[in-house]
């Protein structure tokens, strides 16, 4: 039971530390998405400075696409900031608490979750992590056979001098150039589908993934020369799967315009060979372009759900209570699960390496700039709606029954959102009920039964790497099986921490200089993970003045937030009135 303390706060000092760990997540992940945007925008100044003046239409172009990088960078910049002011706020709040407690020793750095932050690269995630459980990795299941067509290892095409490397079976090792190799098909070999998506996805942090595509042209132009009429339509119909694998799981590798004029060259040729391949190509162009279109069509959307947030913070007269719209926490629920589905099963597998993974090679330009649009809306919805729950919380109301009645209504979606599996939103719900403008509201939480709050706080404790957390996500996987209507919804975040520490602990390169696999299984493995969870069909209604609401109304900034709440309920320690002080002489 959250109860308030002497010092005028609610005593949840465990469950502030669990905050400050989720903070610190979410802190970790906005920062790497700033430092994208930043080369983005940074590359394309350069490149625009160059063109004004020999191409002023083309300039023109650059110019505009630069300002919609320069505003993605603005608004997760501001995201950032306001992550880290509330990450700060509560590492404070936990030392504040812990010096006040003469019973308890007092804690240090470390057990705040800020040790262990200068490494070969500081990162925050490595803190997160407990000292006795590292990150996820699992061992290979055996569906990692590369040779489930009957090809033995001794008949892999590979033919350099620095062959590939197999213990047990599995591929460990190779020369970048013989695992290109082992990826194109012969007339007696097909590479295993599991080792296709492991190298697609991954070859990208040594090569662009338009130039594989051309030296995989490159090796079916070679071989098809030589080749009877019969056995150049066997082996363009193995060409043709290749590209269906890669265009079913990589789609967006083909905005790139140097990537899609391959694939029109090698699906044209292949269609030369038969009628039945003609088929097949039209069938495999006209699904890639719909998926494409669809991409654009919601990319032009989230467009406008930014161009709208944006024209009601410029109108006063926007009004934000969401209890208004909807007041039933099952309903809301509903509404957070359709916009968290929405924008998951929109990330392309390739974003989260492209954003997250720090080895790759020199940029050859705009055309080579990572495009994470996806991850990035999906990680800021988060952020968003932790700013929202304390924004309608924090909205002035001289009735404190009418705030601890919005207090309950959070509470209660969450709790709903643990029971339906949307852990993504159950996070970030927690997360806004825990930063400091709301916490400090102790005559709002005295009027709050905080039963289904202490199991809220239970479920998301991140003691030994968030381990409640993951086992009810294991048992939501378990209870949904093959129920497509069942939608489970992992806290995102940290699912990308995983990510990020398989990518800081496992070499890119072994000593010999050659390709280490390993780390192609294991980034896969997590990748296909976090696919997982993605296309569930999802039937509640939409509601869309609620979805409206939830995705454009303005939420407060980190001072607009103290500011309110001190207005709520007035400082009583000497620290909060001298900000108080403060926020109104910057008014």
């Amino acid at each position: 039971m959250a109860t308030p303390s002497e010092n005028g706060t609610i005593s949840l000092s465990s469950g502030s530390r669990g905050i400050s760990d989720i903070f610190a997540i979410q802190l970790e992940v906005t920062g790497r998405l700033l430092e994208a945007e930043q080369n983005k925008v940074e590359l394309m100044e350069k490149e625009m400075r160059a063109n004004m003046q020999d191409e002023i239409s083309a300039g023109s172009m650059k110019a505009r696409a630069l300002k919609e990088e320069q505003n993605n960078f603005l608004r997760i910049y501001t995201q950032h900031q306001r992550l880290l002011q509330e990450y700060q706020a509560v590492a404070v709040d936990v030392f504040r608490k812990a010096a006040a407690s003469s019973t308890q020793r007092t804690r240090s750095i470390p057990s705040v979750g800020m040790k262990n932050t200068v490494k070969k690269r500081a990162s925050i995630f490595g803190t997160i992590v407990s000292e006795t459980q590292g990150a996820q990795i699992h061992e290979r299941p055996n569906l990692f056979s590369l040779f489930h067509s009957g090809v033995s290892k001794d008949s892999s095409p590979t033919k350099y001098n620095r062959p590939l490397k197999f213990e047990n079976g599995y591929l460990v090792s190779g020369s970048m150039t013989a695992l290109i190799e082992h990826i194109i098909p012969t007339l007696s070999y097909y590479p295993d589908r599991t080792f296709v998506f492991a190298f697609l996805l991954c070859s990208r942090l040594k090569m662009r993934p338009h130039k594989l595509l051309a030296e995989i042209h490159e090796a079916f132009e070679t071989q098809i020369q030589a080749l009877s009429s019969s056995d150049k339509t066997t082996l363009s119909a193995y060409f043709l799967q290749l590209l269906s694998e890669w265009t079913d799981n990589f789609a967006y590798d083909f905005r790139d315009e140097r990537s899609m004029k391959t694939f029109k060259d090698v699906t044209q040729q292949c269609a030369a060979q038969s009628p039945d391949l003609r088929k097949t190509v039209g069938g495999l162009q006209h699904t890639l372009f719909y998926r494409l279109s669809l991409l654009e069509k919601y990319e032009t959307n989230l467009q406008r759900i930014n161009a709208a947030t944006t024209e009601k913070i410029a109108d006063s007269k926007t009004q934000v209570n969401l209890m208004e719209s909807c007041d039933n926490p099952i309903t809301l629920t509903q509404q957070l699960t359709h916009i968290e589905l929405e924008r998951l099963n929109s990330i392309g597998p390739e974003e989260f390496l492209q954003t997250f993974v720090k080895e790759k090679p020199a940029s050859d330009g705009t055309n080579d700039m990572k495009r994470t649009n996806n991850l990035e809306a999906y990680i800021e919805w988060f952020n968003r709606l932790s700013y929202l729950v304390a924004t309608e919380i924090c909205i002035v109301d001289k009735k404190i029954k009418n705030r601890a009645r919005v207090l309950d209504f959070f509470i209660d979606t969450a709790y709903e959102c643990l029971v339906t599996n949307n852990f993504n939103s159950l996070m970030a719900i927690v997360a806004g009920l825990h930063m400091n403008p709301v916490q400090r509201l102790k005559k709002t939480w005295a009027k709050v039964n905080t039963s289904k709050f202490d199991k809220l706080m239970d479920t998301m404790n991140p003691s030994a790497n968030f381990s409640n957390y993951r086992k009810s996500l294991k048992e939501a996987i378990d209870r949904k099986g093959d129920k497509k209507e069942k939608a489970v919804i992992p806290f995102f975040s940290l699912l990308v921490k995983d990510l990020y520490m398989v990518n800081e602990t496992i070499p890119l390169n072994l000593d010999n200089g050659q390709v280490n696999f390993n780390k192609f299984w294991e980034l896969s493995q997590h990748v296909t993970r976090l696919l997982s969870f993605r296309h569930s069909e999802y039937s509640p209604m939409r509601l869309r003045n609620v979805l409206n609401y939830l995705m454009t109304i303005p939420v407060f900034t980190e001072d607009e937030l103290y500011l309110s709440s001190y207005k709520c309920e007035e400082p009583e320690m000497s620290y909060e009135k001298s900000k108080y002080k403060t926020l109104l002489q910057n008014r």
